[in-house]
């Protein structure tokens, strides 16, 4: 696909992002042309449904990439609740010291009160000393 040529004979850059600025004369321009019913151009390249189509590809290719920013934020948010989850049941952290560095026991996680019983403390704490992830009963 050739690149459009701008005024003077220059091409566009299409993998750079267009300055906000310049984005809102585009829209302002476009919002402009749809009010003129008498407009008909030579070059049907730049004829009103050529130009819808093209704001109508541009709305959508925005609304995906919004959509990928959002699930992005999403994803992160959720890695963050896990590795604070994770934390908070005392397992082992990847540090930059490597794994375990800077880990907390169970027993120093379990509140006072929490109705769990030695027996069950002493398994969990035994389970958690052999690196087992899920514990069973």
């Amino acid at each position: 696909m050739a690149t459009p040529a701008l005024a003077g004979g220059a091409r566009e850059d299409q993998t750079k992002r267009i300055a906000p600025a310049q984005q809102q004369t585009d829209l302002d321009a476009y919002t402009a042309l749809q009010g003129i019913t008498t407009y008909a151009p030579a070059n049907t390249a730049y004829a009103k449904i050529a130009v819808t189509a093209k704001y109508t590809a541009l709305k959508a290719a925005q609304d995906a990439e919004l959509a990928a920013q959002v699930a992005l934020a999403t994803a992160r948010d959720a890695a963050t609740a896990a590795r604070g989850a994770t934390r908070r049941v005392g397992l082992p952290q990847q540090h930059a010291g490597g794994q375990g560095a800077g880990h907390r026991s169970i027993r120093q996680e379990l509140r006072p009160g929490a109705g769990i019983g030695l027996e069950e403390e002493v398994r969990i704490q035994s389970a958690y000393s052999q690196g087992k992830s899920r514990l069973t009963r």
